[in-house]
């Protein structure tokens, strides 16, 4: 069955663009899937939350692709200010580093959102440790205590 074919002609042998069920079905089609463009989803990266961008980081981490891993904590961070484990698992990263000033300055924000919580203290002391600073680690770890 040939359905560009156009029954209405006396010939019967020509091909009439526009004719006949399949140009209707056609066109319903192209016409669907350019409304479907219009309001396109999210991508992807937009879609994940910041506590997946946080275990992503994570794995990112374990792999040893440091860059990716410090790149999602920072987004985690960005996208949930309030997450005192994203500042903690970025700072540890930075502290492993030997990047001494974000890993503070992240432990000191996790203080400030959970500051109940010893580990974050304890490592903020071994910061202050492997910076030669052993009065201040030591007053850390004993806060941490607490």
């Amino acid at each position: 069955m040939n359905f560009f074919k156009n029954a209405s002609t006396k010939q019967g042998s020509g091909y009439v663009c526009g004719s006949g069920p399949f140009f209707g079905v056609l066109l319903a089609c192209l016409l669907l899937f350019v409304l479907s463009c219009a309001h396109a989803p999210k991508s992807a990266i937009e879609q994940i939350t910041p506590a997946e961008h946080l275990e992503l980081a994570g794995v990112y981490e374990s792999k040893g692709e440091i860059d990716s891993a410090l790149e999602r904590y920072r987004i985690a961070i960005a996208a949930d200010k309030s997450s005192p484990r994203a500042y903690f698992a970025y700072a540890n990263l930075n502290l492993k580093l030997g990047r001494f000033a974000p890993a503070k300055e992240a432990y000191l924000k996790a203080i400030k959102l959970e500051p109940e919580s010893g580990i974050y203290r304890n490592n903020l002391g071994w910061l202050y440790m492997e910076q030669g600073k052993y009065k201040k680690a030591v007053a850390e770890v004993k806060r941490a205590l607490q």
